[in-house]
């Protein structure tokens, strides 16, 4: 009775489904001339050329007539335009919504949160700025992970809104506006002065004669890092911003004595696996180690920024992702991981409490890090499943190395199993 009960309530399922694919499959479509068209093939052909055509741009966009057209506008309102978002504009940004418009997907509508904006404000502001960096983040991460894959299956991103305005603009169009109205110039160069100390890093050299790279201060051994960077001691004054050819001996070999006193024997190791510089070689030549060709391209040093920024919060996120468990587990280890936890400490941030106080300790700041392991009560069930010989490390780790070192089976928890336990 019960295989029966099962049976049909698996069928009904199986039927409601089927006719759910059905109700939401596309058997037609009307064409520019008002015909219907009912066959498969060229209700492909149909889509296939309406999205080419939403995404082609149908002129070069002559902006010669913008020549004079746009007013000097001062320093003051360029910073503003390159700095973050602020608190007022996503408040002016709430209030610009229609009250009773949709909600979201907390279920509640604009005017609730227009209504009492004096009480919720400052979470809803809080909240929103987590939410544009998360959504940044997962962006970024997607086509970083899109462009990475092969093989003969494809991906592609869209969104949801098609037909908004922006969407039927030319770039190229909006780039060249941008450039008569003068605005690019001063942001390209924010950008770069801001990202040249990380994006200079995939510069590295070929020695070759070794009369143009410094022994110590240019990046020319393996590992991506100059041997200053290794050094022991403080480099003579001596030796500074000498050549690498003025540390080679009549014979071509090193010279040894010179700095083998001030790197250690790795180091040492990686500049005994390079060929020394000779004087019939060719010239020293500077790279770009993100490239197989040694070309730079902005395409390579914008994922190479991309990697340094996101490097943390993504190690996090993968190891989230990896982590086997209860998918309710995962949900609150991401919470902790996006600082989402409501502990005393987020209240008060956000002006919803008047105190951080822990309502157990009655004195400590009620801290994420506080809540998982610091409190009187989550201490001593840590006290009996941490090894005596690993609980120094294990209290004394700042959040966000504990919680991956936590997440990891190389763990600071029993018998290397961690969370997964």
């Amino acid at each position: 009775m019960c295989n029966a009960a099962w049976w049909t309530a698996f069928s009904e399922a199986a039927i409601e489904t089927i006719i759910k694919r059905k109700r939401i499959r596309i058997t037609a479509l009307e064409d520019d001339n008002g015909d219907w068209v009912m066959d498969a093939e060229r209700l492909k052909n149909m889509v296939v050329n309406h999205f080419q055509a939403l995404y082609s741009s149908s002129d070069n966009g002559d902006v010669s007539i913008l020549s004079n057209g746009f007013p000097v506008d001062g320093s003051t309102r360029l910073q503003q335009l390159d700095s973050p978002v602020s608190s007022a504009e996503i408040g002016r940004a709430l209030f610009d919504v229609k009250p009773y418009k949709a909600p979201g997907p907390d279920g509640f509508q604009a005017i609730f949160y227009q209504h009492n904006w004096e009480t919720v404000g400052p979470l809803f502001i809080h909240s929103s700025e987590m939410c544009l960096r998360d959504n940044i983040v997962i962006a970024q991460e997607l086509v970083h992970t899109m462009s990475r894959l092969r093989g003969d299956k494809k991906f592609m991103s869209g969104k949801i809104d098609l037909e908004k305005a922006y969407d039927r603009l030319s770039w190229t169009f909006i780039a060249d506006t941008l450039v008569k109205a003068g605005l690019p110039p001063n942001l390209r160069r924010k950008a770069i002065a801001r990202a040249w100390n990380q994006v200079s890093k995939g510069a590295k050299w070929a020695v070759g004669r070794g009369d143009r790279v410094r022994f110590w201060e240019d990046v020319w051994i393996p590992g991506g890092s100059s041997l200053l960077t290794h050094a022991l001691v403080d480099i003579p004054p001596q030796l500074c911003n000498k050549p690498v050819a003025d540390f080679i001996g009549v014979d071509g070999s090193w010279r040894w004595e010179l700095f083998s006193h001030l790197l250690n024997n790795n180091t040492l190791l990686h500049v005994a696996s390079g060929r020394p510089p000779q004087p019939g070689a060719a010239s020293d030549r500077l790279y770009w180690s993100h490239e197989s060709s040694g070309m730079f391209s902005v395409s390579s040093a914008y994922w190479l920024l991309v990697e340094h920024t996101l490097a943390a919060p993504l190690a996090i996120w993968r190891l989230i992702w990896r982590w086997s468990g209860p998918q309710r587990v995962r949900h609150f280890l991401g919470l902790v991981a996006h600082d989402r936890l409501l502990t005393n400490e987020f209240h008060l941030r956000t002006l919803i409490a008047t105190s951080a106080s822990c309502s157990v300790c009655l004195g400590q700041t009620e801290s994420i890090i506080h809540v998982l392991r610091d409190c009187t009560l989550a201490r001593e069930v840590w006290l009996r499943l941490v090894p005596t010989r690993q609980q120094h490390t294990f209290f004394s780790l700042p959040l966000q190395p504990w919680f991956m070192a936590n997440l990891q089976q190389d763990t600071l928890c029993s018998s290397g199993s961690g969370w997964s336990a």
